[in-house]
C-alpha cells in the first residue's frame, strides 16, 4: 500500500497497530479514539504486527519510520535512540503511520497474512506486507499547481523503491 505524506519524505512504516484514532468521518460516524480497528480477541501477539518488507526498499530518501506512541501516550523513535523498541504484546496507541486509515488497512492486510494465508495458503505466507508512505507534490500552503518535474522525480523514487525492494524478496 501506497499513501502520501509530507513534501519530500519517503517512508516504509515499520509496524502497524490494532489500535485507531478517533475523528469524524464524511458520515459522521465518530471512532472512539483509541479504539481496536479489529478484534485481535485477546491475542496480545497481534497488538501490531512489523512489515515484512525487504531491507532492500531502504536507499536514500527512502528510509524506515520506527517511531510509535505506546498505551500511555509516550513517543518511541527508535530510529534516534537505535534501541527503544517496542515489547510483544505492548499495545501502541499509534505506528509509525499514527493512527489512520492507511495503518488500519496495513494492519488488516499484514493480519490477514499473519492468520489466515499461514493456514490456508502456506506457500503465500513469504509474500510481504507493508506501507510505503511517499512525498505529496503539491505545497497547499502556495496552492502550488501540477509541476511535471516534481511528479517525474517522485516517480523515479518510487520506481527505484520499488524496484530495490523487489529484488530483495
Amino acid at each position: 500500500m501506497i499513501t502520501l505524506k509530507l513534501p519530500n519524505q519517503y517512508n516504509i512504516d515499520k509496524y502497524a497497530t490494532a489500535t485507531r484514532g478517533g475523528f469524524v468521518d464524511n458520515m459522521n460516524f465518530e471512532r472512539v479514539s483509541g479504539s481496536r480497528s479489529v478484534n485481535i480477541l485477546g491475542n496480545s501477539e497481534l497488538e501490531w504486527i512489523e512489515t515484512t518488507l525487504p531491507n532492500a526498499f531502504i536507499a536514500s530518501p527512502v528510509i524506515i519510520n520506527n517511531e510509535f506512541k505506546d498505551k500511555n501516550g509516550v513517543v518511541h523513535n527508535p530510529n534516534a535512540s537505535g534501541n527503544d523498541v517496542p515489547t510483544i504484546g505492548e499495545q501502541m496507541i499509534e505506528g509509525p503511520g499514527g493512527d489512520y486509515l492507511s495503518n488500519e488497512i496495513f494492519y488488516r492486510v499484514a493480519k490477514l497474512r499473519k492468520e489466515w494465508i499461514k493456514s490456508k495458503l502456506p506457500n503465500i505466507v513469504t509474500k510481504p506486507t507493508g506501507h510505503f508512505h511517499i512525498a505529496k507534490l503539491q505545497n497547499e500552503t502556495i496552492k502550488e499547481d501540477f509541476s511535471v518535474s516534481k511528479t517525474q522525480n517522485l516517480l523515479n523514487i518510487v520506481k527505484t523503491a520499488i524496484n530495490n525492494g523487489v529484488t530483495g524478496i
